[in-house]
């Protein structure tokens, strides 16, 4: 996706924007579900910094590999608190079933395509390939 691009996502993240809260809840009830712990190594600011990236997404443009430094920070801080590799599956598999579950019908196949890639810049070096 290029830079100013992220017209094809715009409604589907706008309206995850307007049920956040109902996300947010939806997802750590998710991962509770999944695995307990995890809830408490991720960052207590981390799902409002994720709602503010996707609003500045929207209103600056977006290309995965601008913000590709970024969650590669946010792979190696999640590390250090605790995540394991095989973690990180379980935080995409509860964000995807998340959605799933929160957007009514079925989210876009190219939203669900954009997150997994996202997702692999904070994998582990040799595991996001």
């Amino acid at each position: 996706m290029a830079l100013a691009d992220i017209g094809p996502l715009r409604p589907e993240l706008l309206h995850l924007l307007s049920i956040w809260n109902t996300a947010s809840t939806a997802f750590l009830g998710r991962l509770d579900r999944l695995d307990p712990r995890l809830r408490y190594l991720l960052p207590r600011g981390l799902l409002r910094y994720v709602r503010r990236g996707i609003a500045r997404a929207l209103h600056a443009g977006y290309s995965s590999e601008s913000c590709a430094p970024r969650l590669r920070q946010l792979g190696r801080h999640l590390r250090r608190r605790g995540l394991e590799p095989l973690d990180f599956d379980t935080l995409g598999a509860a964000v995807l079933t998340t959605l799933d579950e929160v957007m009514g019908s079925q989210p876009d196949r190219e939203l669900r395509e954009e997150l997994v890639r996202l997702y692999r810049f904070m994998l582990p070096e040799g595991r996001g390939s």
